[in-house]
């Protein structure tokens, strides 16, 4: 946080590591004002960072280079990683996250034919006491298809429409989009 004060940001630290999973809120006061995003002075931008402390096994990391306003580099699970945490999401929370299910129809649009990392998956699965049929190159699309089958796209649509930078997205976002991009090989 010193960095950040010595840079002339004003902001403030709220964390909790007490899970596995340790989150992590960075808000900026005044910044969305100064960049003419608010007229509040008083609303702050927050940051959300999530440190999962004990990552399931079996992940393909990969450098990533972006040079869209500065260039950076980070390394980053690679895409079939990144779609297996993806996939254990959607099988083993207890709620539908609207944004798993958007972010699922867009992997399985953008990469037609993309399988996930098998290995993670299965890691990521056990790792949190996953009890049905472990998911394989044979079975996976049919695991998830019942996921999205069963769940409340109505609900779904509520919880994600908010992060939706176009929302007629949502015309185009539908259950039965996503179970026919599951039944395609």
């Amino acid at each position: 946080m010193s960095e950040l004060s010595a840079a002339g940001y004003d902001a403030s630290l709220i964390y909790n590591d007490k899970k596995t999973v340790n989150s992590a809120f960075v808000k900026f006061s005044g910044l969305m004002f100064e960049a003419g995003i608010s007229p509040l002075k008083s609303q702050k931008f927050s940051i959300k960072i999530e440190i999962d402390s004990k990552p399931p096994e079996g992940a393909i990391l990969e450098i990533q280079l972006v040079n869209k306003y500065f260039p950076i580099s980070f390394l980053s699970y690679d895409i079939k990683s990144l779609f297996g945490g993806k996939l254990h999401a959607l099988l083993s929370r207890k709620y539908a996250k609207g944004r798993d299910y958007f972010d699922l129809g867009w992997y399985l649009s953008k990469w037609r034919g993309i399988e996930p990392n098998f290995v993670l998956l299965k890691n990521a699965l056990q790792q949190t006491s996953w009890s049905g049929e472990l998911p394989d190159k044979d079975n996976w699309r049919e695991l998830i298809y019942k996921v999205v089958e069963r769940v409340d796209w109505k609900k779904v649509k509520q919880d994600v429409e908010q992060f939706l930078e176009n929302p007629l997205d949502l015309n185009i976002f539908t259950q039965e989009n996503v179970m026919r991009l599951l039944k395609l090989t």
